[in-house]
């Protein structure tokens, strides 16, 4: 993950919630697909916490952002699940495979 703006040698406390929306946001803009961008997030506020834990600073600026950025799933449509028979023939087939599906 490249964080130019955010990786320079700064105090933690000097990072503030709207550089950290808008680095989101460029790497969706960049063409990451959300899920990536997700965990780019969380990385960031598993460093946060652990600045705020250690009481480098008073909150987490990365807590609640997501939400705020409004980003929608990756995911297109609905999910199917399978049908009876197909996650019947798919159990089938598991078991058929050398040593069957009991034995992952």
């Amino acid at each position: 993950m490249s964080c130019p703006d955010l990786g320079r040698k700064r105090p933690v406390d000097s990072i503030k919630r709207p550089e950290i929306k808008d680095f989101l946001v460029q790497k969706v803009n960049d063409g990451y697909a959300k899920g990536t961008v997700a965990l780019m997030k969380d990385v960031l506020s598993g460093i946060f916490t652990h600045a705020w834990e250690a009481e480098l600073i008073e909150s987490n600026p990365v807590t609640g952002i997501w939400k705020r950025l409004n980003l929608e799933s990756d995911a297109e449509g609905d999910i199917e699940a399978f049908t009876p028979e197909e996650a019947n023939l798919f159990l089938e087939t598991c078991e058929a495979q050398e040593g069957g599906a009991g034995e992952w």
